[in-house]
């Protein structure tokens, strides 16, 4: 509050409020679980405020409150309010699973080949028929086998495939070998 006297004895009474403060923000995934800014999640989320008169961008377009983030990537929100008080957040959506390539058979096929899966995301970890397996490692054991990749935030790939080097047996009737 401020009063205004002038030289006759003349008051004026002006009430204001100084707000030095970006509107507070609050950040959600799907499940409800909160995120902190500069957070990577796997689960799509989304921004949260109460306070009225601000504009919020998010990759340069306008966002609307609560409006559920599902595109994998970087994500830069920002909200200023009507005084020009301005935060800046920043949350990495990773949905994506890791990408690997199949060496020897396609995936859910069969081969009487070796086979190996090779991965390059740092962090991510394979098992094959649930025992822990290596990048490039050969496969030649005969039978159904499953790769399961997962990155460190639990996106995940199942590959089926089989293994089959045994040749066809066959029994020959009224005819001799040799």
């Amino acid at each position: 509050t401020i009063i205004l006297t002038d030289i006759a004895g003349n008051e004026k009474t002006y009430s204001f409020r100084i707000k030095k403060y970006a509107p507070a923000v609050s950040i959600f995934t799907s499940s409800t679980m909160e995120l902190k800014n500069g957070a990577t999640t796997r689960e799509n989320f989304y921004f949260s405020w109460s306070e009225s008169s601000v504009t919020a961008t998010l990759n340069g377009k306008l966002y609307t409150n609560k409006s559920v983030i599902k595109t994998a990537g970087n994500h830069v929100f920002i909200i200023s309010d009507n005084v020009g008080n301005t935060a800046y957040y920043n949350i990495i959506l990773d949905n994506v699973p890791p990408t690997f390539t199949l060496n020897g058979v396609e995936q859910g096929g069969r081969t009487n080949n070796d086979v190996s899966l090779t991965w390059d995301e740092i962090g991510a970890t394979a098992t094959i028929d649930k025992i822990a397996y290596t990048s490039g490692a050969i496969i030649d054991l005969e039978g159904l086998h499953q790769f399961i990749l997962s990155d460190a935030l639990g996106n995940q790939v199942v590959i089926d495939f089989e293994i089959d080097k045994t040749p066809p047996s066959y029994t020959l009737v009224g005819v001799s070998l040799g």
